[in-house]
């Protein structure tokens, strides 16, 4: 028995993930996750590679050579017949994207990924048998930002399947993984040592959107300026922080609606004290009213999953609200900022 297998023959309950759940001999060999903290038991990639982009919080990823703790803006690749698995996951949040190796083989003349700056970060893999995995690629807030919205777009396009969405889904992946081979640095660059401080903020409104949220608590939590953090939050997700924070309340009434609770515990639930303004702003951002949305759902004209699709995606992998603010809303919404106000108000 090898010494690897005499190491696998005590560890717990273990699955071996073959292609075949994923996709369908006849069509392209990928498929992308959007996933959460959850038990993610000890699994062994038969026939596929897992490049795993993580979006948020933070996790310890552990196979039977090594254990590290990874977090937003970390980017790793798991070989087929490698194995692995997360503990202390804290507000985990990543993308999986699922592939046969062959997708990244291309015969075009003057077409190389492996003359990009990020592969051999990525394709080198460190150690042997069950326990290959690519060294840690890192890539900033900037970066992240511009990547996920990719990766939703990939997403949509392999669960809608609209006519050529094999064609559309392959160039998508393609571009993402040019974007990160030319975009993503080592993870012991000096130039990522340092945590997130917008990520930090976007955590914290990600972790409870209907707490009463100030510029001055976020900056603080940032360890920036007012200022500052008003500005590079801004460049950073594309949207003044009021306006992200909004989203993400109009996300979870999308999810609170499918369930048992009023109108206006839902409102209250999702940072909304006065339901009236609640039904408003629904009304305005979905086209329908918190009761309409209820109803559609009870006859199932309408699904929870069809209403987030309105909104584009953010920088975290949640949801952002595609219309612009009003110029009213938006002096509204500054004069708020100063002094401390509530960014909900």
């Amino acid at each position: 028995m090898s010494e690897n297998k005499k190491k696998r023959k005590n560890l717990p309950e273990e699955v071996e993930l073959s292609s075949g759940i994923y996709y369908a001999p006849v069509h392209l060999p990928l498929k992308i996750q959007h996933l959460t903290s959850q038990n993610v038991l000890w699994h062994r990639h038969k026939d596929f590679y897992e490049l795993v982009i993580v979006c948020g919080g933070s996790a310890r990823h552990v196979n039977q050579e090594r254990s590290e703790t990874i977090h937003a803006g970390h980017v790793f690749l798991m070989p087929e017949r490698s194995a692995h698995r997360y503990l202390d996951q804290k507000n985990f949040r990543y993308y999986n994207v699922i592939f046969h190796p062959s997708l990244l083989k291309t015969e075009i003349p003057g077409v190389h990924l492996e003359t990009l700056p990020g592969y051999h970060t990525l394709f080198d893999f460190q150690s042997t048998g069950e326990n290959r995995c690519s060294r840690m690629l890192t890539v900033d807030e900037v970066v992240l930002a511009k990547l996920v919205p990719m990766l939703s777009e990939l997403r949509s396009e392999i669960r809608n399947r609209r006519p050529g969405w094999q064609e559309g889904a392959y160039f998508l992946f393609m571009q993402i993984m040019v974007f990160l081979l030319r975009n993503g640095s080592p993870a012991e660059s000096a130039a990522f040592r340092d945590v997130f401080p917008i990520g930090h903020a976007i955590r914290l409104m990600e972790q409870d959107c209907a707490q009463d949220f100030t510029i001055r608590k976020l900056a603080e939590a940032s360890g920036t300026s007012p200022s500052c953090f008003r500005h590079n939050f801004t460049r950073i997700t594309g949207l003044p922080p009021r306006a992200y924070l909004l989203a993400l309340r109009i996300r979870r009434a999308i999810l609170l609606l499918n369930g048992s609770e009023t109108i206006g515990e839902v409102a209250v639930r999702s940072g909304f004290p006065d339901s009236n303004y609640f039904s408003r702003i629904v009304r305005d951002r979905l086209g329908l009213s918190p009761r309409e949305i209820r109803r559609k759902y009870s006859t199932g004209e309408l699904s929870p999953d069809a209403l987030l699709d309105r909104l584009k995606p953010s920088v975290s992998g949640d949801l952002r609200i595609g219309a612009r603010e009003r110029k009213t809303k938006h002096v509204r919404s500054v004069r708020a900022f100063r002094g401390g106000k509530k960014l909900g108000a």
